[in-house]
Formats: structure tokens, C-alpha cells, sequence
């Protein structure tokens, strides 16, 4: 029943809640033989749905009877139903399904291609790792940074500093080079990562810094001093993604989503989504200067959306699940969803931290890029 309603629902706020019970219910409880429903199901939203659970849900629900089935899906036209039935008959099927994954190293979705590679390199197909390396080269921060991480961790080296140049060269120098099997597929990417700000440009005052003056990094925690008013944001931009981030709760800061204009000079801010951090308000969100946004039922929020529910805590540090997609907006803070927007922007856009001359900090600070 909650197949059928998810495939026709329109509100996007109750079709996110039913596939949360869904996929609760196909993975925990291994429910079998509900294959054609569920990839009816992803045709049907397959420019919304959250591909990895997904994937997880239609594995646990396949039987070796719909193999047949999964394997003319290699050819969908849809790159979540192929992707979802590589995963099914990378599980059910021995050496056989190499050949038949193998066509999709070559597919027009880099998604799909980089999810294909790591299944083929887990069963030690050499020529995955050609097409792990060749996606180097993609317009894509996320799959770029995959790519070189699965690399890194097949390899046994470290990420180097220009992975486009240095990968293909190590490569070819080390032909015959000893795979460290089982890899996983790199899904967080670290936001701190060589524990450094490189990533990242500062504002104060509406002025670009030649390099952070109130930000650091140490053991792993980036902590603001609090000199000045204004913000620290990433370089790179993200459509679709998940934000997870613990923040202290003692002094008013904020995280930023979505700001996809360019950094304005002077006092004006920048437009995005202020996910607020300070105890007592965490959880609300703001629309900072001409940032837009709307309820389920399709209104206007004029400034402020207030949480409609408690955090489980209120503690020292909050951790912080923020989930973009196709502009909605899901706010978890230490387990329980707090907040929802609709109606953002699904254009790309950067990570803000704010700097409201407190002292705060951060850390664990991922983003797990979705498209």
C-alpha cells in the first residue's frame, strides 16, 4: 500500500515521510518480491529519490526469480533503475555478472559508471580501474573526489595534490600493483580534509581576506575566534547533497545552505538558507538577504520558519544532518528532524558558516554529494 501511494503522491513533505517507512520496512524486515513495484516506483520519481536507499531497498527486496528482470534493467533508461540493478546482480550472481556489468563502465551517467567500477574492482576486474581513473577528468567535484578516493584507497597512497595529473602517472608506472581489496565506495567528503582551510575563502565586513584571519583548524575541530561579522565559505558549489556537522551551542553562529550568487562587496550578505546553531533556536532557519523559500503547502516564508519539533538533546555539541534535494530541505539536529522547507533554489550552490563575532567551533564536518 505504501508502494502504490508513494508512486502517484504529490506533496513532497508526505512522499519523503512514507519512503522513510518503506525503506525502514524492506531493509530491517527483508520483505521479498515486491521488485516490479519498486522499480515502477523509481521510473516514477526517479528525479527525486534518494538513489542510495534506494538501491539498498530494491537489494533487499530482490529474489534470485527476478534476476531475468534485473538484468534487461541494466539497459533503463533511467540511471537509478541501472545502477539499482547492478547492485542486485552484483549480490546474486558470481563471475557471470562481471561481463554483464561490464558495459556500463562506458555508461553516460558518471554516476552510475563510478558505482559500476567499484563493483568490478571488488571482484579484481583490472579495466575498472581505468574507468575509475578516467573520471578524473569529470566536470563533477563529487565524482572527481570519488574517483581519486577509491584510488587512494586501492592503491594503499595518498590523495595527491593534482589527482588528474598524478593518478594516471602512478598508474602507469605501477601496471601490476597490488589491488587492496574490499574497497568501499567514498561517500563523505571532508570538508577539513589535510586539516586545513584551502577549500575555503573568508569574509569580514563584506571584504574578501587574503587568507582566514578568525578560522582554524586543530585536532580536528575548526573553531571561529569570533573577530569581526561575516562568513567562511566553501569554494566548490553542491545541488544535491547531505551536510553532517557537529557545532558548539553556547554562542549565536549559523550554517548556511545553498548560497549560489557571488560574494557581495560591502555590508550586503550573500543569499542562502541559515540553519541557526544557537541553543534554544536550533533548528530555526532564516532566509538571508533575498534567499527564497516555501512551506509544504506551497506558501511564502517571509524571514523565519521556527522548528516544529525538539531536538533530542540540547547539548554541548549538536550534531547536524542537513539534507538538500531539489530544493527541499530536511533539517535533522542529534536524530530528529526539526525543520522543512520547499521551494529553494536547485540551482548549485556553497557551504556558509557564520561568523556573528562569537566564539564557536565545528567539527565532523562531511558533505555527501548526491548527484
Amino acid at each position: 500500500m505504501k508502494l502504490q501511494q508513494l508512486i502517484g503522491l504529490q506533496s513532497p513533505g508526505r512522499s519523503e515521510q512514507l519512503l522513510h517507512e518503506l525503506l525502514k520496512d524492506l531493509v530491517e524486515a527483508k520483505v521479498k518480491g515486491l521488485s516490479d513495484i519498486l522499480l515502477e516506483l523509481g521510473r516514477a520519481r526517479a528525479e527525486t529519490i534518494n538513489w542510495e536507499r534506494f538501491r539498498h531497498a530494491v537489494l533487499a527486496s530482490a529474489r534470485v526469480d527476478d534476476l531475468a528482470e534485473f538484468t534487461r534493467a541494466l539497459g533503463d533508461v533511467h540511471p537509478v533503475i541501472r545502477m539499482a540493478a547492478a547492485g542486485v546482480l552484483d549480490a546474486h550472481l558470481a563471475a557471470a555478472a562481471s561481463k554483464k556489468l561490464e558495459v556500463l563502465l562506458e555508461d553516460d551517467d558518471e554516476r552510475v559508471k563510478i558505482f559500476v567500477a567499484y563493483l568490478l574492482v571488488n571482484r579484481g576486474e583490472r579495466k575498472a580501474v581505468d574507468a575509475v581513473a578516467d573520471l578524473l577528468r569529470s566536470d563533477s567535484p563529487a565524482i572527481r573526489w570519488q574517483s581519486s578516493k577509491l584510488l587512494s584507497d586501492l592503491c594503499g597512497e595518498q590523495i595527491p595534490a593534482d589527482p588528474a595529473k598524478a593518478w594516471p602517472a602512478w598508474l602507469a608506472a605501477h601496471p601490476g600493483f597490488a589491488m587492496r581489496l574490499p574497497v568501499d565506495l567514498p561517500r563523505d567528503r571532508d570538508l577539513l580534509a589535510g586539516r586545513s582551510l584551502a577549500g575555503w575563502r573568508e569574509f569580514v565586513d563584506g571584504r574578501l581576506l587574503a587568507q582566514p584571519r578568525n578560522w582554524s583548524v586543530e585536532g580536528g575541530v575548526l573553531r571561529c575566534s569570533g573577530g569581526g561579522f561575516g562568513y567562511l565559505r566553501t569554494n566548490e558549489k553542491y545541488r544535491n547533497y547531505v551536510l553532517s556537522v557537529e557545532c558548539t551551542s553556547a554562542e549565536d553562529s549559523g550554517l548556511g545552505l545553498m548560497m549560489t550568487g557571488e560574494d557581495p562587496a560591502g555590508q550586503r550578505e550573500p543569499d542562502y538558507l541559515e540553519v541557526q546553531t544557537l541553543g534554544g533556536v536550533v533548528g530555526d532557519l532564516y532566509l538571508i538577504a533575498g534567499f527564497e523559500a516555501a512551506q509544504e503547502n506551497g506558501d511564502p516564508i517571509r524571514f523565519r520558519a521556527s522548528r516544529t519539533a525538539e531536538p533530542a538533546r540540547d547539548a554541548k555539541w549538536n550534531a547536524y544532518r542537513l539534507t538538500v534535494r531539489e530544493g527541499a530541505v530536511v533539517v535533522e539536529v542529534n536524530g530528529t528532524v526539526v525543520n522543512r522547507v520547499y521551494g529553494c533554489t536547485k540551482d548549485p550552490g556553497r557551504i556558509v558558516l557564520r561568523n556573528e563575532g562569537n566564539a564557536v567551533k565545528f567539527r565532523k564536518l562531511l558533505v555527501r554529494p548526491q548527484d
